[in-house]
Formats: structure tokens, sequence, C-alpha cells
């Protein structure tokens, strides 16, 4: 009888959505600067448990002693669900990359001199990622229902 189990028992909770992934920087022109990514949008928390049901036992021991009646409250049980498991937070975007370097362009003049159309320059950093979403909470257990016995 120990191995053996009556129980009501409350529904786990559903399980939360993950968040949306964060969208990726722009890459920079000539010379500029890429843009940050996006973050990414945090996950929803999980879903409550449902309660277990109340129980009620009736015995009846015919003359008998009713310490059966310990035993049987290890067999009938009523549990709670487990809340659902928090979703995912979406990954950050990946931040554009730099814009590339440029080489000075220049002529001669009509002199011979060297003249300069357009100032050369380094390529601009790359943008940042952006940050992760934040995990979802887990959903709050139910709770267990009484269990009564009753002569």
């Amino acid at each position: 009888m120990p191995a053996f189990h009556v129980m009501s028992a409350g529904r786990r909770g559903a399980n939360g959505s993950s968040g949306f992934g964060g969208t990726s920087g722009f890459a920079g022109g000539d010379c500029g600067f890429g843009t940050d990514g996006g973050s990414g949008g945090d996950g929803r928390d999980g879903g409550p448990g449902g309660d277990g049901g109340n129980v009620t036992v009736h015995v009846t021991c015919d003359g008998m002693r009713c310490d059966e009646d310990v035993a049987l409250r290890k067999v009938i049980l009523s549990v709670a669900g487990a809340g659902g498991e928090g979703g995912a937070g979406g990954a950050g975007g990946a931040g554009g990359a730099g814009g590339g370097d440029r080489p000075a362009s220049t002529h001669k003049d009509i002199d011979g001199l060297e003249v300069v159309d357009q100032p050369g320059c380094l390529g601009g950093p790359g943008g940042r990622p952006g940050s992760d979403g934040r995990d979802g909470n887990r959903g709050r257990a139910g709770r267990a229902g009484q269990v009564r016995f009753v002569p």
C-alpha cells in the first residue's frame, strides 16, 4: 500500500513565452560609426500552477480499530500544481559594422601643386551589441487542497 497513491493534483502552470530578439545595428558609411544593436525583449513570466482539490474520505471501521487511518493519510493526498517556467529573454541585436577608411583624393593644379579635393579619414568604430532581455520568472505553485478523514 505505501507505493499506491490516490491524489487530487493541480495542473502545471503554462510556460512563459520567450522574448523577441533585438534588431541588428546598421553599418556606418565611409568613415562613419556603426549604430548600436537593439535590446532583446524580456521573457514572459510562467503561469501559476493549479490548486489541488479538497478530498473527503469516509472511513468505516466495522468494529475494528481505525489505526489504518494513519496509513491512509500517507496514501491519499492533494498536491499543488507546479508553476510554469519563465520564458527566456531575447538575445540583443548585433552592433553595426563601422565604416571603412577612405583615402584622400588629390589632383595637381595648373602650377603642378597638389590640391586636396577631399581629405581622407579612418574608419568609424562598430556599434555596440544590444543587451539581452531578462528571463521571465517561474510562475507560483498552486496550493494543496485539504484531505479530511471522516468516520
